[in-house]
């Protein structure tokens, strides 16, 4: 394990043998990283959260932040994240509310900036291009690609193979293997 002197790491954290955390990074209760995980300087993450193998957090994420929704009060929501994700500078993916969780597949990309709301469900080997956000209770499927600056609106969702193009607005489902 490499955690640098500088980062926090919560004592209730699980972290695998071959876990690398940078500097100023900070690890809360709860959280789990799996083997290979990388997490870069300054990055938080907070639980309960479970991050699959050899994903990738880069500086400055906030991954497992609470739900930013009216109706969350504090109670234990979840985020679960699968293998080979990576989510690059100041990505914030959020858990879900009243005792939901937020689910994330495997071999995932989530570029600059982009946003994963609460109950969100995504499917895996997607692309979200810089400042793609998806609102809470949107389900993404399988090898769907979000280009730049879209939006994805409340409970919405998009099919597998699908792509919104960059700066559209997703405000009603978006059928499979459709641009």
């Amino acid at each position: 394990m490499s955690i640098h002197p500088t980062a926090i790491v919560d004592e209730q954290a699980t972290l695998a043998e071959d876990v690398t955390v940078g500097p100023y990074a900070l690890i809360g209760p709860n959280v789990t990283l799996s083997a290979g995980v990388r997490v870069g300087s300054h990055a938080v993450i907070n639980g309960p959260t479970t991050i699959g193998k050899e994903t990738v957090i880069f500086s400055h994420a906030v991954i497992g932040g609470d739900a930013q929704d009216l109706k969350f009060k504090g109670e234990a929501a979840f985020l679960q994240i699968g293998e080979r994700n990576t989510f690059r500078e100041f990505a914030t993916v959020n858990r879900g509310t009243m005792g939901g969780t937020t689910t994330i597949g495997n071999d995932n990309l989530f570029m600059a900036y982009t946003h994963v709301a609460h109950d969100a469900t995504i499917g895996d080997h997607c692309v979200f291009a810089n400042s793609a956000n998806v609102a809470g209770h949107v389900r993404i499927e399988d090898n769907v690609v979000l280009g730049g600056l879209v939006g994805v609106h409340q409970h919405c969702r998009t099919g597998r193979c699908a792509m919104v193009g960059g700066g559209g607005m997703a405000a009603q489902d978006v059928p499979p293997f459709t641009i």
